[in-house]
């Protein structure tokens, strides 16, 4: 059986590089709401293995006594079928796991004009979502536990009414309360400057924020080659690498990269070159449909510019000045440009003020980028000109279409909706 798992959010084999946050998060957990990360949001690029980390971090929790709930913000829910709704219904199995709901007993009967069968009382539920939350943390606590731990995974799709109503029970409860009731908000990096501003998000801005990035090329070889010795057919060094760098470090490209290499090696058959290869390739077909393409859905023209100026360095770091240098008078601001890429997930730094490539596949949306650039100028007769600065642009968040309205500033498309 395979044991790679390129689904997102699925606990990998081998979490490599990642004990460095999952010991700061249980350490924010053991010290309680004082501390300032007992409240926190996860944020990271597309495919890094942001949930993957948060698993471990859970079952870890659950092992010292915490109640983990642990929610997916679903995009665009129905009425009743979104996050406060599934928090909701998993509050209520914990409670009903703590005190058993007793069958309901018949009491007496008496005659059917005054009343029929008599039926022992069912104590009440919490009526509203805080009092819920509330009872679940105190009943915990009371029995022995350590409290809840509540964990919401894409974060970015949850809509500021139901974010007011969350936030609202965790500032009573942990806050003002002091109780223990924990939380990780778990999302992309583009919500700092999307819905963080919205007003029914004032409470999840001041969380502490646990950043969570690419591993070192070390620990990708470790995540990838760990499986195969244990299978008896260890990776050699050289061949490791090679594949190890070809991920840069995202979660989701060691997972893909080890199946279809597990496939077709088919262990304890010792992988070869041609092989690494070739799921090097299938590797980088994934992540260009599943993490690069929602990624450059997203870029602004100027965003697109500052990727392609990157492709002279073929692949190698890029230096920012050099990257300006290229771009010339378009690129008014560099370092604004770098950040925005660096949070949409296209770029990882790599000290020194390099920048490169997060994953293949963006470098060969923007290698596209660039030919296609050049065939219209050759259609045309003319250079292609760089834009003469980021255009206004709208910038609003769309729940549903998960990116924001590229549409010019100004315009009343409504598309908030």
């Amino acid at each position: 059986m395979n044991p790679f798992t390129p689904d997102f959010g699925q606990q990998p084999p081998v979490l490599a590089g990642r004990d460095a946050e999952i010991a700061a998060r249980m350490r924010a957990l053991e010290a309680g709401p004082a501390d300032p990360a007992f409240t926190a949001l996860a944020l990271g690029p597309r495919g890094v293995g942001k949930t993957a980390m948060l698993a471990v971090v859970a079952a870890d929790a659950e092992a010292a006594g915490w109640r983990v709930i642990r929610v997916e913000t679903p995009l665009s829910p129905r009425p009743g079928e979104g996050a406060v709704a599934a928090i909701t219904e998993q509050a209520h199995d914990h409670l009903d796991d703590i005190d058993p709901p007793a069958k309901r007993k018949m009491t007496g009967v008496s005659p059917p004009l005054i009343g029929g069968a008599q039926w022992e009382n069912v104590p009440a539920r919490p009526p509203t979502f805080h009092k819920l939350v509330g009872t679940l943390v105190d009943r915990t606590v009371d029995v022995g536990g350590a409290g809840v731990f509540l964990v919401i995974d894409e974060f970015h799709n949850l809509d500021p009414p139901e974010a007011s109503t969350i936030s609202g029970a965790i500032q009573q409860i942990t806050k003002l309360a002091h109780k223990n009731l924990a939380f990780v908000g778990v999302g992309l990096p583009h919500i700092e400057s999307t819905l963080l501003s919205d007003r029914g998000f004032t409470f999840f801005q001041r969380c502490a924020r646990a950043p969570v990035g690419n591993i070192s090329t070390d620990d990708a070889m470790e995540a990838i080659g760990q499986p195969f010795a244990d299978r008896g057919a260890p990776i050699g060094a050289p061949l490791l690498r090679r594949a190890a760098d070809a991920t840069r470090g995202m979660g989701y490209a060691m997972q893909s990269l080890g199946y279809h290499l597990w496939d077709a090696a088919a262990p304890p058959t010792v992988a070869t070159g041609d092989l690494v290869a070739r799921a090097i390739a299938r590797m980088e077909e994934d992540v260009g449909l599943h993490v690069a393409a929602p990624i450059w859905n997203r870029l602004s023209p100027t965003d697109v510019l500052f990727l392609t100026a990157m492709l002279d360095d073929n692949g190698h770091p890029s230096r920012l000045s050099d990257i300006a240098k290229r771009i010339g008078p378009a690129m008014s601001n560099a370092t604004v440009y770098k950040n925005r890429l660096l949070r949409e997930g296209a770029i990882v730094e790599t000290g020194r003020g390099r920048v490169m490539f997060a994953s293949g596949a963006i470098q060969h949306r923007a290698a596209e980028e660039r030919a296609l650039a050049a065939q219209q100028a050759q259609n045309t007769g003319l250079a292609p000109l760089p834009p003469a600065g980021p255009t206004p642009r709208c910038g609003k968040w769309m729940p549903r279409a998960e990116t924001r309205c590229t549409r010019r500033a100004g315009h009343n498309g409504g598309c908030r909706r």
